[in-house]
């Protein structure tokens, strides 16, 4: 197998790259109009995932009212989260005047790092 090429630079700054896989989402939708499965991989997982923790659960509470009316799409994007990265600390190491401790921390957000 050869090695990967390095990817070509558009010749001024006013143009683009084309495509590399310029017909794909086309091709996804002829699948989907001539009644072949599609598969998403992990999409597919997070999607179920979605649906029994929270739309199932939020249907059988009455938060939603009537499942067949409503729609939910997400582009995919990254959501951040204002938790700071660093914690809070919940040591009395500062008053002691020890600046940089290795105490344990308090993170608002469980997923911050």
């Amino acid at each position: 197998m050869a090695p990967h090429s390095k990817p070509k630079k558009p010749s001024n700054q006013s143009e683009k790259l084309p495509p590399k896989h310029p017909n794909v989402i086309k091709n996804i939708v002829d699948r989907i109009i001539n009644g072949r499965e599609v598969s998403l991989g992990p999409q597919r997982v997070i999607s179920l995932l979605f649906s029994e923790v929270t739309a199932k659960p939020s249907i059988s509470m009455g938060l939603i009212k009537d499942a067949n009316q409503i729609s939910i799409s997400g582009d995919g994007a990254l959501v951040e989260s204002p938790a700071n990265p660093y914690g809070k600390k919940i040591c009395d190491c500062s008053r002691k005047g020890i600046k940089h401790c290795k105490c344990k921390r308090r993170f608002s957000d469980p997923s911050a790092r």
